[in-house]
């Protein structure tokens, strides 16, 4: 019993390193700022996928605790290019101290931050 359920796991762990799926996988993504040109106040989140070869399907979780609100907005993101996501894309206004997290299809990690005041 102690055999197999060793060999099972041994696998399954060889079966995620191999597919690019390890413990620290991270999308191969960067966050940057900009104002908003529709509202001074706000900022519009730009994500460049520093990948050469490989399309992402990328899912924005974003919350503001001062207003108690959340949104989702689920995009993708050609290789070296980058995509601005603000109320015009998901009808949300980035807001300095709000939480944002970024998971990728195919990856474990996720990308996370606050917007920058």
């Amino acid at each position: 019993m102690k055999k197999s359920f060793f060999f099972g796991l041994f696998g399954a762990l060889c079966m995620l390193f191999m597919t690019g799926c390890g413990p620290l996988n991270e999308p191969p993504i960067s966050v940057t700022w900009r104002t908003s040109l529709l509202n001074s106040n706000s900022n519009v989140m730009q994500v460049t996928n520093r990948s050469s070869r490989e399309t992402l399907v990328l899912h924005l979780h974003v919350e503001s605790r001062e207003r108690s609100e959340k949104a989702s907005y689920t995009f993708k993101v050609a290789p070296g290019d980058t995509e601005e996501i603000g109320i015009l894309e998901m009808g949300w206004q980035f807001m300095p101290g709000e939480e944002y997290s970024i998971e990728a299809d195919g990856y474990i990690l996720s990308v996370d931050g606050t917007v920058p005041r």
